[in-house]
């Protein structure tokens, strides 16, 4: 069993992790990381090569709601109470998010014409839960107050690892416009999910008893993909688990499944004068259709249930298995292995930005005129905004980025940014380059570094890769 944890925590090292949200990279020239969420970026080298395994390494975690130190601050509250405040003010739009992901290979080059053409193949792994509120009030405080009721649709969480292999490019039309394409290639190595469940589960005053428990217009399905095999062959999670065919069946599942699917990324850079640009991306828009190791459960129906009028016969009467199989009727469970569609959490971004500074400086100009020189990169200004679909549970976010180059091989980003998870978000990169070799580093929410307790998020990335 330690080896399989061990294997789990490497993959999860070789992940990666990172915010959805990235204000630093999205439209960022000179960079092919930004290449994913901004399609439209330009690439100004003839040839990137992205160094393996390293060309794009981030980690972060974010959560709405609350902070640890809420929880668990050393003040004079006890637990209990803490715990009970957090929860009153917790709603089921707060959650955990999760996502990790590395670039494996990466590489880019620019024609004659000026047209851009990538690739890549990166590994990603994402997860978010929100919270069921409902479901938290109703363990904390019981049936005592009728207004504790269970809503099923508070219910919304997904677990996925994937592969994304993909080509695209970047192309001008003109001199006010340029667009760019990826075209995604999925493979998933595991589902578990569960979203769009509805009903209710309360109590009323009762006829025959105080109370009437009733299930109203339940309506719940979890699929998952990778999962069965590892419990019910594997015997993962009890002492007869078989450690070697984990292990096996674990990195076969890392190393591809048969599990596809499609997708796109796309996005613009309108010109809008000399100083003013307009962009927009849109990216992972797609799908994956999941048939390897499928297991799906749905439980749909409504049920009353008053108690049990204990009668003492001759022959005892089994009223648990009674009640059991009345319920099976009234809420039926249906199992199956068919595959199923699961469509990405696309992201959408736009910007409108201000462009400053001479690309070309008046010491250029005056140098041999025989000697080509490439243009010093403008400085920018602008305002960001940025969409995310959960399952239909919003990720919004929005700021201002600002971007200097204090010198030719020095670029300076800064992020005031607000969304979802971090209500204040003040976010620091610097990317600079020594002959063809370039590195860069983001840090997001600096100001949490200062107490970690306090804050509901960090992220932190950096990487390398070659330009001639």
């Amino acid at each position: 069993m330690k080896k399989i944890f061990l294997i789990l925590f490497l993959l999860g090292i070789g992940f990666a992790s990172r915010a959805q949200f990235e204000p630093l990279t999205y439209d960022r020239e000179n960079n092919p990381a930004a290449v994913k969420i901004s399609p439209q970026v330009s690439l100004n080298k003839s040839l990137y090569i992205g160094f393996p395994a390293l060309s794009n390494f981030q980690i972060g975690l974010q959560n709405s709601g609350f902070t640890a130190y809420d929880l668990l601050g050393t003040d004079n509250g006890n637990f209990n109470d803490k715990w009970q405040g957090v929860l009153d003010n917790l709603h089921s739009d707060n959650g955990f998010f999760f996502h990790t992901g590395n670039e494996w290979l990466q590489g880019a080059w620019k024609n004659l014409e000026g047209t851009v053409y990538r690739f890549g193949f990166r590994t990603d792994f994402q997860a978010w839960f929100f919270h069921p509120v409902s479901l938290y009030r109703f363990v904390a405080y019981g049936n005592q107050n009728p207004k504790n009721v269970i809503d099923i649709s508070e219910l919304n969480f997904n677990a996925e690892a994937y592969h994304t292999l993909y080509f695209g490019f970047t192309k001008r039309k003109g001199n006010f416009f340029k667009y760019g394409i990826n075209f995604n290639l999925y493979n998933g190595a595991g589902n578990f999910s569960s979203y769009g469940n509805h009903g209710k589960i309360y109590y009323t005053r009762g006829r025959n008893n105080y109370y009437t428990h009733r299930f109203d217009n339940v309506n719940l399905l979890m699929h998952s993909s990778g999962i069965s095999n590892l419990i019910e062959q594997d015997k993962i999670g009890t002492k007869d688990v078989n450690e070697d065919k984990v292990e096996r069946d674990l990195i076969n599942k890392f190393f591809g499944t048969g599990n596809w699917g499609l997708g796109l990324d796309a996005g613009f850079d309108k010109s809008l004068n000399d100083r003013w640009h307009w962009t927009g991306a849109i990216s992972d828009l797609g799908f994956i259709y999941y048939r390897s190791d499928v297991f799906s459960v749905r439980a749909h129906g409504s049920y009353a249930y008053e108690g049990v009028h204990v009668i003492f016969p001759d022959t005892p009467k089994d009223y648990w298995r009674e009640i059991r199989e009345d319920f099976r009727q009234s809420v039926a469970s249906d199992t199956t292995r068919n595959g199923y569609i699961k469509w990405r959490p696309f992201k959408v971004y736009t910007s409108l930005k201000f462009t400053y500074g001479d690309r070309l400086t008046d010491r250029d100009m005056v140098r041999c005129l025989d000697e080509i020189r490439q243009p010093k990169p403008a400085s920018s200004f602008g305002f960001l905004g940025f969409f995310q679909n959960l399952q239909g549970k919003p990720y919004i976010g929005g700021g201002i980025v600002w971007s200097s180059y204090p010198f030719r091989w020095l670029n300076l980003r800064l992020a005031f940014t607000s969304d979802n998870y971090l209500k204040t978000n003040i976010s620091a990169s610097l990317q600079w380059h020594i002959l063809g070799w370039y590195w860069y580093i983001n840090a997001g929410n600096i100001l949490g570094y200062t107490d970690l307790a306090f804050t509901n998020g960090q992220t932190l990335q950096f990487g390398t890769f070659f330009a001639f």
